[in-house]
């Protein structure tokens, strides 16, 4: 099990230890995710972060953003993680949590969250904004 940072580019020492030292999408996106690795995304990224792997029965991958949604009267959104879109096409055992993923402008063939031939995934506890298609499909 590991746990590292990741930003759409690298930062300080650029070894995922925390968010002053993440790690790039790119590498994130290039590199072997193990079950039960936690895989905290901070700030706004235009590259997608890409599940390459599975996790197994009762023990996810997990991609975490900082958002979370306040409830009341008027419920409200507040965090930082933005996301293009997330591919979990044909990965198992995969979370993402606690991201802002709206579509970019011009992709309207493109799915927010890609779910398609999945077993296991949780996508929950997100915001899923302006959609050209379904937020979440298989």
């Amino acid at each position: 099990m590991a746990k590292y940072y990741v930003k759409q580019t690298a930062s300080g020492l650029a070894d995922g230890s925390s968010a002053a030292n993440a790690v790039s999408v790119t590498t994130l996106n290039s590199h072997t995710s193990a079950a039960g690795d936690w895989i905290y995304l901070v700030g706004t990224f235009t590259t997608a972060p890409v599940a390459h792997d599975s996790g197994s029965a009762g023990n996810l991958i997990w991609y975490v953003g900082d958002g979370f949604i306040t409830m009341g009267a008027t419920p409200s959104w507040s965090g930082t993680t933005i996301l293009p879109n997330f591919d979990l096409n044909g990965k198992s055992y995969v979370a993402v949590i606690g991201c802002e993923i709206t579509q970019p402008t011009g992709t309207p063939s493109a799915r927010c969250v890609d779910a398609g031939n999945t077993t296991g995934c949780l996508v929950q506890g997100n915001y899923i904004h302006d959609t050209y298609q379904n937020a979440v499909s298989d």
